[in-house]
């Protein structure tokens, strides 16, 4: 269904949209929301904001595209390649199911950064990763050719692949 926000709405709960979100106001997932954007577009809505500790935002669709903005807890869960250009996720990143992204602008992740089976996540520029675990499972791929700085250590069973002249781990 079309999500249509005309006035202010906050989500504290748990919210699908699969048709679009869009209107000319301000749509805020808050501390205990969950909201799955089921939908390839990039959300239209004004404002959105998804940036209160402990709210998660995933985007399920194939080939997704991500509103440029500030997250807590951000999964890419749907097939194909994503397009997004957020620069800060405040909590969790998650990729799985099929999934592939490359980084079109540096990034911060705060929190875990987990790299599925199947799916693969392509540094080009600074992303930093000051989480406190990064998993790469199974046929997980983390692979940089620009900048990492990793202030953990990796696990899991997948690959990381520095392909960058720089590498900070």
């Amino acid at each position: 269904a079309t999500m249509t926000v005309s006035s202010p709405v906050t989500n504290n709960s748990f919210l699908i949209v699969s048709g679009a979100l869009n209107g000319i106001s301000t749509f805020t997932n808050g501390a205990t929301g969950s909201l799955n954007i089921d939908f390839a577009s990039a959300p239209a809505v004004t404002t959105f904001v998804a940036s209160a500790s402990g709210n998660t935002v995933n985007y399920g669709a194939a080939i997704p595209n991500c509103k440029v903005i500030t997250y807590h807890h951000l999964n890419f869960t749907g097939i194909g390649a994503v397009t997004c250009a957020v620069t800060t996720v405040n909590g969790d990143l998650g990729l799985s199911g099929t999934v592939s992204w490359t980084t079109t602008s540096s990034i911060n992740v705060a929190g875990t950064t987990t790299v599925g089976t199947g799916t693969s996540l392509t540094n080009a520029n600074t992303f930093t990763l000051t989480s406190p675990t990064i998993t790469i499972n199974g046929t997980g791929l983390l692979t940089n050719n620009g900048t990492v700085t990793v202030a953990t250590a990796l696990g899991g069973t997948g690959s990381f692949t520095n392909g960058a002249t720089t590498g900070i781990l």
